[in-house]
């Protein structure tokens, strides 16, 4: 580049540079009446071009959103490249895929494989070896045949010879197929899943739907598109997620939104609106199809008379809206169902919930990407602003972005054809574009890097490990809280440890730290390791200027059993029945379980010191934290934990067994796993990791089942109980399963530091989530899940026997039928508790907070007394930048009332 060229676009004139930001509309204006025809003429080509490639692309004038035009633009290239002439390669694209899944994952999965496959000139293929591979295709061939005719299926695993790539390693990001050109290989397998991105195939809608199976029936029962009647089909998702972080919306906003599209859509008197809910909560939509709202005639559209329900199954919902929907709106955001009952629509006229506005836990953890879920010629939708219910569309600037193109282009143009003016192109038109918050952001967050930062941090538990598999040799775990406000990425922070041998040798290490949290509470849950000396009598952490000597214990050399089930905390808990009948089935299939504490009622905790006292599980403190001596600005770290820190209990019961264990559970209490097709939990576990050798965890799903708790101990049946088949139908996220040696650290569902876990479908956990009182009193009967009999679930209760019969043993051979008379009959804290975490986040979740059970009214009772975790709590010297906190002496208290 010449000098000449450098004084188009940089000034070397500072105080020049400083008056054109000041007054950049008359640069404009002095520019703008110079140019020539050549620049018009050129301006005009390229906003026609840009203008022809998304009617091009999309077969319509495309509606530009604040996210769309330059993901549209990217793609223009990548787009071309798949609708070259395609011919059969001799090479091979597989993945590992969701096969467990549902029909809109299936569908993203297959497509875009489909789509890289021709961009990379190879096969696409699929290795199925798994029973849900083969529910995957049947269900993907039912609904959309000619798509699975272009794959390879192989009914084999991977061959052992080839490498997994990393791709597509997160769900709703997009992944550029063009860094894999460069593989050469004969089996090219990907590790990643989902692919939820329309950007890998933004050109095959058209033959995608082409794909699609006819039609099976009429539909009967719902109404067809014609010139007279339009169809607008609204899709709701909520069973499986309320209460999962994923936003739902409720009935205002769905009614809101239904009035902007049909105010957007009714072009003309003469058509008719009609309006067909799909989804998977009936009740929730029948009651939203007797409602009304006012159309912008000011009349009211009657639901009663102008909408229907579709009861069809997904593959018939699919069909049907290719011949009818019209106009499609899904308002649950992540909705895969959703989003390809829009894009296979009739009308591809797409309306959705702007999940940017909303409070959904995937856009503050930063694993979503509007940009890439959504196509660009889809429309979102808001409320229109905080206290106005109306929805409106989210910042429609199609105009806009036209008229900014323009004038970035007049800019550029001018720069170029006038070579001595000195117009300042590059500031001003990134500031069309810039977010000046998110400037003062990342000017703010360097700045606390380097700032100094007092906080706190809380260490539970240190557990030394002369020799580890996973950990190595003279290896320490440390479970702790630590104060995300110290610095940007806790992970980089450099803890300073000091160990002492008997032999009086001492060392200084930093060691590895690992985050397991998922809400945006100041206090996170992490895990520290390091290796140390020989005959470690002393650890010490230090700041260099201050030292605190740290307790330890050695970490467990045997277990009770080969499996032990890491149960979390239970807190003012009260349904003794579910240990019980937990206990007895984990001890039969060769389980131990390990019961953190923080409060029980007192007949309850003698309950369970008598199953502790004959080896069934094993009691373990829980506290209350508390800082002795807090810094000046310390957080209280109960309110500003996630969920009590149930995440260091499992961290803390990972660590405690990870030399002891052969596998670990990582239950509730309320969570029962029955073996299938194998005599005990070892042999199953270990089939799972012979079937998937590289797999860290296993994920189980939940089920549901009908609960009715019993009055006494001796009116307990364990058949009775878990040998019925009253289920929701529907799974619940599930629980993990590992080999410790393959896992440093936990979070409550899953790891966020494992790379490969897999959920199995060979088994369940049955979940006894809300058991009813022994009077037939419903504790939460405004939240009352929908049983059915599901006969599939069947399983051969006979093995149940043995385990009723060792129940009776143990109540004529223990003091269990004294203490049966103590126990609570009804439950009194259960429905209390339920109903504030109801309220306070799974009903209403708030943005960026902090979910616990601090502040949730806890009413006692004189006749209720329960025992307490406690301790001795201690604080080291202050020091910088964070001052430690731990306890000792734990103990159990009893007291009136329980502790959350």
């Amino acid at each position: 580049m010449t000098a000449e060229t450098h004084k188009l676009i940089v000034p070397t004139d500072a105080d020049e540079w400083t008056e054109q930001e000041k007054a950049p509309v008359g640069c404009f204006k002095r520019n703008f009446t110079k140019l020539s025809f050549l620049k018009w003429f050129l301006v005009i080509v390229v906003f026609c071009s840009l203008l022809s490639t998304e009617v091009w692309k999309f077969g319509r004038l495309p509606t530009f959103t604040s996210h769309g035009l330059g993901a549209s633009l990217a793609l223009y290239a990548a787009s071309t490249e798949l609708e070259k002439p395609f011919v059969q390669p001799n090479k091979y694209l597989s993945s590992n895929l969701a096969s467990s899944s549902r029909l809109g994952n299936h569908l993203f999965e297959l497509s875009s494989l489909l789509a890289i496959s021709r961009k990379l000139n190879r096969t696409p293929t699929v290795f199925a070896v798994e029973p849900y591979h083969e529910k995957m295709l049947q269900d993907t061939d039912l609904v959309i045949p000619g798509l699975l005719d272009h794959f390879l299926i192989i009914n084999s695993t991977v061959p052992p010879t080839v490498t997994p790539t990393d791709f597509q390693m997160r769900c709703c990001f997009w992944d550029d197929p063009d860094r894999l050109k460069n593989i050469t290989d004969e089996y090219l397998h990907i590790r990643g899943t989902h692919y939820q991105s329309w950007k890998y195939f933004p050109r095959l809608r058209n033959e995608l739907m082409s794909y699609l199976a006819p039609p099976t029936h009429d539909f009967e029962d719902l109404p067809k598109s014609n010139d007279i009647t339009k169809v607008t089909c609204v899709h709701i998702r909520r069973t499986d997620f309320v209460g999962s972080g994923f936003y739902v919306p409720d009935e205002k906003f769905i009614l809101s939104a239904m009035q902007s599209v049909e105010k957007a859509e009714k072009r003309t008197k003469q058509v008719v609106m009609r309006t067909v809910f799909f989804g998977d909560d009936f009740a929730f939509m029948e009651n939203l199809s007797n409602m009304s709202f006012a159309m912008s005639n000011g009349l009211l559209k009657d639901l009663k008379t102008e909408s229907f329900i579709s009861r069809d199954n997904p593959s018939d919902s699919i069909i049907y809206s290719k011949y009818n929907c019209d106009v499609v709106l899904f308002t649950s955001p992540h909705s895969t169902f959703g989003w390809w009952l829009g894009y296979l629509s009739k009308g591809n006229q797409v309306y959705y919930t702007d999940i940017r506005y909303t409070d959904d836990v995937s856009i503050p953890s930063g694993t979503f990407s509007a940009d890439d879920y959504y196509p660009t010629n889809w429309i979102p939708l808001r409320y229109n602003g905080p206290d106005n219910i109306t929805v409106v569309e989210t910042l429609n600037i199609k105009l806009f972005l036209a008229v900014t193109i323009i004038i970035s282009t007049v800019f550029f143009l001018d720069s170029l054809l006038t070579p001595h003016k000195r117009v300042p192109i590059v500031e001003p038109a990134r500031s069309l574009f810039h977010n000046p918050s998110s400037v003062r952001l990342e000017s703010m967050v360097e700045d606390d890097e380097y700032a100094e930062t007092r906080t706190d941090a809380y260490i539970i538990n240190t557990y030394y490990y002369p020799t580890s598999k996973s950990l190595g040799q003279n290896a320490i775990g440390m479970v702790l809280l630590m104060n995300r406000f110290t610095q940007k990425n806790m992970t980089q922070y450099k803890m300073q440890l000091i160990a002492t041998s008997k032999s009086n040798l001492s060392m200084a290490t930093t060691p590895v730290l690992l985050e397991e949290s998922y809400s945006s509470c100041a206090y996170i849950n992490m895990v520290a390791t390091a290796n140390v000396l020989p005959d470690m009598t002393k650890l010490e952490i230090s700041d260099g200027q201050s030292k605190m000597e740290i307790p330890f214990k050695v970490a467990r050399t045997s277990a009770p059993a080969p499996v032990v089930i890491c149960v979390s905390p239970q807190f003012a808990a009260e349904q003794w029945q579910l240990l019980v009948v937990h206990a007895h089935v984990a001890r039969y299939f060769g389980g131990h379980i390990h019961l953190y504490v923080t409060s029980l009622v007192d007949s309850f905790y003698d309950l369970a010191v008598e199953y502790e006292k004959h080896g069934y599980i094993t009691l373990d403190f829980w506290m209350r934290l508390k800082f002795a001596n807090a810094s000046k600005d310390a957080v209280e770290p109960n309110l500003h934990a996630e969920l009590r820190n149930q995440a260091g209990a499992e961290s803390d019961c990972l660590l405690q067994y990870k030399e002891a264990a052969a596998f670990i559970m990582f239950f509730d209490l309320d969570d029962i796993l029955i073996p299938r097709g194998f005599n005990n939990y070892f042999d199953e576990i270990t089939s799972l990791y012979k079937r998937h050798p590289r797999t860290q965890t296993f994920q189980y799903t939940k089920r549901e089942l009908l609960t009715y708790n019993k009055p006494t101990v001796e009116d307990i049946n364990i058949k009775e109980t878990l040998g019925h088949v009253w289920f929701v139908n529907e799974e619940d996220y599930g629980k993990i399963i590992t080999d410790p040696s393959k896992l440093n650290s936990m979070w409550i569902h899953q790891s966020w530091n494992v790379k490969k876990n897999y959920i199995s479908r060979t088994n369940y956990i049955i979940h006894l989530q809300k058991p009813v009182d022994p009077d037939g009193h419903d504790p939460v009967s405004y939240r009352r899940s929908d049983f059915d009999e599901m006969i599939s679930m069947k399983f051969n209760t006979s093995i149940l026997d043995p385990i009723q019969e060792d129940l009776e043993r143990f109540i004529n051979s223990t003091k269990l039928p004294e203490i049966s008379k103590r126990l609570p009959k009804k439950t009194f804290y259960f429905p209390i508790i339920y109903r504030c975490y109801f309220e306070k986040f799974y009903r209403r979740p708030k943005k960026d907070s902090c979910p616990n059970g601090e502040g949730c009214q806890m009413p006692q009772r004189h006749d209720i007394n329960c025992v307490n975790a406690d301790a001795d709590f201690k604080s080291g010297p202050p020091m910088n930048p964070i001052t430690y906190h731990y306890h000792v002496n734990t103990r159990w208290t009893k007291q009136k009332g329980c502790q959350m």
